[in-house]
């Protein structure tokens, strides 16, 4: 598909779309990063860093002093494996762009009128006006649209290479990603778990991963650069890898290991990538969990704490405090006449994220912030009688139950990349964790 031949809207699409999800809407957006207004909640914004998603200035590659070249039209819970092909291709490609996102559950009469599948994502060129929707047929378009950093190898070998892949391992029907889920969720998708084929499920996903597994034992897939074939298995590869260690057992980033060194590398793919918590409980949201699964290991820990994901997540709670406090009084069971208290919390916890102080030696989250209301001490007590020194007991004590219910209903509020990026949520849950342990 060339530019001179894409109409004001391509009438067929192929490669994939979401189309349920939740959220609030949000026009409000900038070339580099996802803006959620005060409106939105959770509404921990992202923001420009002095030392970047992964303590590199440059981690996220579209400039957002360019004018945008286009518009992105995404869901607003960043949950679409599809959306995020085409964000990690703008953000690999270094394309200014602004996004625009789609509430799902509601879609807005003017998307469904726009886009005939009614599916996210779609993109809307600002040179000619052109809208391409369907992750594939946008990732070609980019590619033939801005040719200056590619995502196809020069080599025709490399690029037979990676086509092979997209052809094997994307487009058809058993592909490594499909035969994971089928492990995962116990069947194909609509069918009722039977916990007696999960032995048959696992000997098929051994054998897709071995079949597959050469693709990924170098690094990136057709050469020594991200390409088409990364980007659009990325999403899937990366959700599946994290939630089936969690609910099977199956520990396929070890089996991908060089594929994914390769790509937690790659700065576009620190900006866009999820953390193992958020698709854990994206899972368990959309599949549930049956009485036999309610026990579950941790999340997976293989994205560090690092001074830049610190900054980036106290800097996203106090550029979005209010909507925050508004959420969690709204949300999290405290009461309205709580809000003060609520604040106080989560403005400790921002102050703790101080990314100067965050770290000891070891790379370890060490702030251990203490409660903004303590016990009464022994000597205020003394200078109370008994009913007032009662009640002074019982006001910090029902303060401090309300910062811990604050801290505890953000913690698992935040959502990576949604709010922040996956490096910043790691730090953001680790600081809230050491909070909570200090309140009483």
């Amino acid at each position: 598909m060339s530019p001179s031949s894409c109409s004001k809207v391509l009438l067929r699409g192929g490669g994939g779309g979401c189309g349920g999800g939740g959220g609030g809407r949000n026009l409000s957006a900038s070339p580099a990063y996802e803006t959620r207004g005060p409106e939105s909640v959770p509404s921990t914004q992202r923001v420009p860093l002095t030392t970047g998603v992964l303590d590199d200035p440059s981690a996220s590659s579209s400039s957002s002093t360019q004018p945008p070249l286009l518009k992105f039209y995404r869901d607003t819970n960043a949950w679409c494996p599809f959306c995020e092909r085409v964000w990690l291709a703008l953000e690999a490609k270094q394309i200014p762009y602004e996004c625009e996102f789609v509430d799902l559950r509601n879609k807005p009469k003017w998307f469904t009128d726009m886009v005939p599948t009614g599916l996210v994502p779609a993109a809307r060129f600002n040179s000619d006006d052109a809208l391409v929707w369907e992750s594939a047929d946008i990732l070609r378009e980019l590619e033939e649209r801005f040719p200056d950093v590619k995502l196809t190898p020069d080599d025709e070998e490399a690029t037979q290479y990676m086509n092979d892949f997209i052809e094997k391992e994307v487009e058809a029907k058993d592909t490594l990603t499909a035969i994971g889920y089928r492990y995962l969720i116990g069947g194909a998708f609509g069918e009722e778990r039977d916990p007696s084929k999960l032995p048959e499920l696992k000997e098929a996903l051994d054998e897709a991963v071995e079949r597959a597994k050469p693709y990924f034992d170098h690094g990136f897939i057709a050469g020594n650069q991200v390409s088409l074939a990364d980007v659009m298995i990325a999403p899937a590869i990366e959700r599946l890898a994290a939630n089936l260690v969690t609910f099977r057992g199956y520990d396929l980033r070890e089996k991908l290991a060089p594929w994914f060194d390769a790509m937690e590398e790659l700065p576009a793919y620190g900006a866009v990538m999820g953390d193992p918590e958020t698709h854990n409980t994206v899972v368990r949201q959309l599949f549930g969990l049956k009485k036999d699964e309610a026990h579950l290991p941790p999340p997976p820990q293989y994205i560090p704490v690092t001074p830049g994901g610190a900054e980036e997540a106290g800097q996203c709670l106090k550029n979005n405090l209010d909507a925050v406090v508004a959420d969690a009084v709204k949300n999290s069971g405290v009461s309205e006449e709580d809000a003060d208290v609520v604040r106080v919390y989560l403005q400790t916890l921002a102050d703790s994220l101080n990314f100067s102080s965050f770290l000891d030696s070891d790379g370890v989250g060490s702030v251990r912030p203490m409660s903004p209301h303590p016990r009464p001490s022994m000597q205020e007590l003394k200078e109370l009688d008994d009913e007032a020194a009662e009640a002074a007991v019982k006001l910090a004590a029902r303060k401090r139950a309300v910062g811990a219910a604050t801290i505890a209903f953000v913690r698992n509020r935040v959502s990576a990349p949604r709010d922040m990026s996956a490096h910043a949520a790691v730090a953001f849950r680790a600081a809230a964790d050491s909070f909570l342990t200090s309140i009483y």
